[in-house]
């Protein structure tokens, strides 16, 4: 897929997300109701957890240690991306499953920051309440796990090294730094 392509896919993800959220919260807040008794249905709730693991596990993590630690995130799945998508010959399923996950990543900041009163989450599964952003989430997992599978075999064989690819990605990144410091001088 071409960078372009990428991008409109994300975009398109995103704006789905908080579309749908835009319409619960000025519409539905109040509504409640199961598709499948007690298995799934639309329960809004907002979630003041931020995340699943946080809520699960009850750690009470504030806001800020969530955004350094996805901006972390955000930074290695990035250049895992880069590298596999040099290592390996087939690119296509990489490129959605990084739609999935570009898009889950944006939509959690989005969610920490546009909407006040916490995450809103309204798909009710089994005994979670989850939103877009979460099978974004999944998507991106499950594909990137079918795509390393289908191409182990050439990611050993590759001529690409990771340590390369990374030593690469630093170089560009100080001279984009760089050029950034010389503009504003």
């Amino acid at each position: 897929m071409t960078r372009k392509n990428i991008i409109f896919w994300i975009i398109c993800l995103v704006i789905a997300d908080q579309v749908i959220k835009l319409i619960i919260v000025n519409l539905f807040i109040d509504t409640k109701f199961d598709i499948i008794y007690s298995i799934i249905g639309f329960r809004p709730v907002f979630n003041k957890q931020y995340t699943y693991f946080n809520a699960l596990l009850k750690l009470n993590i504030g806001l800020l240690p969530h955004a350094i630690l996805l901006i972390l995130i955000q930074f290695v799945i990035l250049l895992l991306y880069r590298y596999l998508r040099t290592a390996q010959p087939s690119t296509k399923l990489l490129d959605i499953s990084f739609i999935f996950g570009q898009s889950a990543l944006i939509c959690v900041f989005c969610g920490f920051f546009f909407w006040k009163s916490g995450v809103l989450d309204f798909i009710y599964v089994h005994f979670w309440i989850v939103d877009f952003k979460d099978v974004y989430l999944n998507c991106f997992a499950i594909l990137f796990l079918v795509n390393y599978h289908k191409n182990k075999a050439e990611l050993k064989s590759s001529k690409v090294k990771m340590r390369d690819c990374l030593m690469n990605s630093w170089v560009e990144f100080k001279q984009l730094f760089r050029r950034h410091k010389l503009k504003n001088n």
